[in-house]
C-alpha cells in the first residue's frame, strides 16, 4: 500500500496542490499526511495524518497501528513525498532543490507538482527513460493497475505512444537529453495530454552533480512530475507495526 506524505511548512504557496495530493489519495486508496521538511526521510516523526482510506479493515489497522499478517504480507507500505512547487520558481528555487536532493539521496520517490496543479486523474504516462528496476517497480504497478493509463516514449524529440509491456525496451539514457523547456516538447506533451511524467533515477546516475541537472531538467515542467531513485526499493521493513527503516 501506498503513504502519501504531501511535504508543508515551507511556505503558503506549496499547500496550492495540496487539492492534488487529495485526489491522489482517494485516487489510490491511500493515506495522507502532512510533513514538516524539517523531518524528511523520518515519515513516523511529526507525520500528521488528514485522510485515510474508507476501506474498513485498512482504516482500523491504521489506526491501531499495525496490519493483519495476511495483510501485511500482501502490501507493504511505500512512502510516496508529493512537493509542490512555488509560484515564484527562482525564488524558491533553493529550498526546493534542497528537499529533492535530500529525498533523493534517501531514496524516496516524490512526486513535484506544478503551482496550483488540479487533480483530474491520470491518463497518459511519459517515461523519460529506463533504469534497472524501472519495470517491477511498486509504484509504477500502482499507477497502471488503478488508472489504466497510457504510456508513451520520448524518441527523436517526439512522443511515441508504447504498450507497458515494452516499457523495459526504452533506451535508458533517454532521460539526460529529455529539456521540458523545449517548445517542441512542450507541444508534444500539450498534444498528448501527459498527466504525468515518470523520471526514474538509477543508483549509478545519483549523487549532488546529478540531482542538481535533474533539478534543472524538471524546473521547466508544467505538470507532474515523479522522480523515482530505484533505491526505494532497498527500504526494510521493520517490527510489527511495519515502522520504515533507511537501509544502510
Amino acid at each position: 500500500m501506498l503513504d502519501l506524505i504531501y511535504i508543508t511548512h515551507l511556505h503558503p504557496g506549496k499547500q496550492r496542490t495540496l487539492a492534488y495530493a487529495f485526489g491522489l489519495a482517494k485516487a489510490l486508496s491511500s493515506p495522507l499526511s502532512l510533513l514538516s521538511s524539517a523531518n524528511l526521510g523520518e515519515p513516523e516523526s511529526g507525520k500528521m495524518s488528514i485522510w485515510t482510506p474508507k476501506n474498513r479493515e485498512v482504516q482500523d489497522s491504521l489506526r491501531a497501528g499495525y496490519k493483519p499478517i495476511k495483510y501485511r504480507q500482501r502490501n507493504k507500505r511505500l512512502p510516496l513525498y508529493i512537493l509542490g512547487k512555488s509560484s515564484q520558481t527562482a525564488r524558491r528555487e533553493c529550498s526546493s532543490y534542497q528537499i529533492i536532493q535530500r529525498l533523493l539521496d534517501l531514496g524516496f520517490p516524490l512526486l513535484i507538482l506544478p503551482f496550483d496543479q488540479p487533480f483530474t486523474g491520470i491518463r497518459n504516462v511519459l517515461f523519460a527513460g529506463n533504469a534497472p528496476g524501472l519495470t517491477d517497480h511498486r509504484l509504477k504497478h500502482f499507477i497502471a493497475a488503478t488508472f489504466l493509463p497510457r504510456a508513451f516514449q520520448f524518441e527523436n524529440a517526439r512522443l511515441k505512444r508504447i504498450h507497458w509491456n515494452n516499457i523495459s525496451h526504452i533506451p535508458r539514457k533517454h532521460s539526460a537529453s529529455i529539456d521540458f523547456d523545449s517548445p517542441d516538447l512542450k507541444a508534444e506533451i500539450e498534444q498528448r495530454k501527459i498527466d504525468l511524467t515518470i523520471f526514474p533515477i538509477s543508483h549509478s546516475t545519483s549523487g549532488e552533480r546529478k540531482n542538481k541537472a535533474i533539478l534543472r531538467q524538471i524546473t521547466a515542467a508544467q505538470h507532474p512530475i515523479l522522480l523515482l531513485p530505484l533505491l526505494a526499493e532497498t527500504l526494510t521493513f521493520v517490527g510489527e507495526t511495519d515502522s520504515l527503516q533507511l537501509a544502510d
